[in-house]
């Protein structure tokens, strides 16, 4: 059996002091509040620039919504919410090759295009669906995530 993180921390994570640990969890607190003060004034502008873009014509449509998104892009990477970890506990990154929503959202896009394309039925695209959310489970917990306990994707299952 592996020893577990608790058993045997890694030598990086034990030489941390506890000035830098507090320095830390403050600044975390404060960049998640100007991250959500962010995401609250992203949320409206987007819609908006969004409507606004597809009711444009010709090469304007879409440059207002994509100007806001990069935006939003600038904006994460100056808050760089979760910065600490590369800074003071490496290990703790998530590696390169992990799934980010965008690619899980891919995946079920391509599933449900694929059953639409194939004629599929409304329990083969809830079946897919339900082994994404395993998968999701199951990466989740390969990073140190908690794995609750998940229903059948069956057809009789209710929503």
């Amino acid at each position: 059996m592996k020893p577990t993180s608790q058993q045997n921390p890694p030598a990086a994570a034990a030489r941390v002091q506890t000035s830098t640990v507090l320095r830390d969890a403050v600044v975390l607190q404060g960049k998640l509040v100007i991250d959500g003060l962010r995401d609250a004034l992203l949320i409206p502008v987007a819609f908006v620039a969004a409507i606004i873009s597809l009711l444009a014509g010709g090469e304007e449509k879409g440059r207002l919504f994509y100007d806001v998104v990069r935006l939003g892009k600038r904006s994460e990477r100056w808050i760089n919410l979760f910065g600490a970890v590369e800074n003071n506990a490496p290990e703790a990154a998530v590696p390169e090759s992990a799934m980010s929503l965008d690619d899980y959202l891919a995946e079920v896009e391509g599933r449900l295009r694929a059953e639409y394309r194939d004629g599929g039925t409304g329990s083969q695209a809830r079946q897919a669906l339900g082994a994404l959310v395993d998968s999701f489970h199951a990466a989740r917990e390969r990073f140190g995530g908690r794995r609750e306990p998940t229903e059948s994707h069956g057809e009789n299952d209710k929503p």
